[in-house]
């Protein structure tokens, strides 16, 4: 199908209803103090699969990233997936769309004090109507795989709770390095369990390379992003779809890209990995979200 034989992978995690027999979420105590899951077996169950590959522990959690949000996605027909966010208002994160296919509600973990997953500090389970997937969204090709959540009721910003800022509309990340973080697979032949947060850095490339790998019915230049993650043996996987690609604009953290997808051969051979193009959508986030874009 892809000029290399290299297969799409998304970069969310499945899990399936057995794994949640006693699967229930208090009521919303969000800012109140810290909301606690009535069972510890959903947390417990996306531990099985780890982290970001070859990455580093975010040891100060969300005051290193505190736009950072962990998404728990629930089907309609009651299949789990874990995916990642980020905030962009008081109102808003923006994700994958992919992540969001028959969508039920989701629950969203953020404000995490350290890197421990069960440091959250704020939570947030909205429905499926507080999704906002991408009208273009395909679900063949992966294009358009961008959504945003509209939160129940409006965050309260502090040191762990923050926004991360919407890119220029002429933004060029070309050969540039940024920061991107999850709690997605920890290594392709190890999927021990773990409870960390984790980040690495990764580099914008040529589309060209993209092209070569997956095919230009997959990757658009106008729409996407390359990245690199041979030359730092360093990248995303699977849970970290939605997670933000961080980088430096005019001296401030930016929104540069989304997590999308990658190879099916795996996430620690460096094929190059394609994330959604942010600035390309700016009318669309705007026209949505009330944020004025520049």
């Amino acid at each position: 199908m892809h000029s290399l034989g290299i297969t799409l992978l998304l970069f969310n995690l499945f899990f399936f209803t057995s794994s949640f027999s006693n699967f229930n979420i208090k009521n919303k105590e969000i800012l109140a103090q810290k909301p606690k899951f009535e069972s510890k077996k959903l947390i417990e169950s996306f531990r099985k699969k780890g982290r970001i590959t070859n990455g580093f522990i975010a040891n100060n959690g969300s005051n290193f990233l505190p736009f950072f949000t962990l998404l728990y996605v629930r089907k309609v027909t009651n299949i789990y997936n874990m995916c990642a966010g980020s905030i962009i208002s008081e109102k808003f994160l923006i994700s994958a769309g992919h992540c969001f296919e028959s969508s039920a509600e989701v629950f969203i973990l953020a404000g995490f004090n350290n890197s421990n997953l069960e440091s959250y500090t704020f939570f947030d389970q909205v429905a499926s109507k507080n999704v906002i997937v991408h009208p273009s969204y395909n679900s063949t090709t992966i294009s358009n795989d961008i959504a945003l959540i509209k939160f129940s009721q409006n965050i309260i910003f502090n040191l762990v709770l923050q926004k991360i800022k919407l890119p220029l509309t002429n933004s060029n990340f070309m050969n540039k390095s940024g920061i991107v973080s999850g709690f997605g697979i920890f290594s392709d032949v190890n999927a021990t369990t773990s409870n960390v947060l984790r980040y690495t850095f990764v580099t914008v490339i040529n589309g060209s390379t993209c092209n070569l790998s997956y095919g230009s019915n997959f990757f658009s230049n106008d729409r996407q992003l390359c990245i690199d993650t041979k030359s730092g043996h360093s990248s995303t996987c699977s849970g970290d779809s939605g997670a933000s690609l961080g980088i430096f604009e005019n001296n401030i953290l930016t929104l540069a890209g989304i997590v999308s997808y990658g190879s099916t051969q795996g996430c620690e051979l460096g094929n190059p990995e394609v994330y959604t193009k942010v600035s390309s959508y700016l009318q669309w986030i705007g026209n949505k979200t009330g944020i004025v874009v520049l």
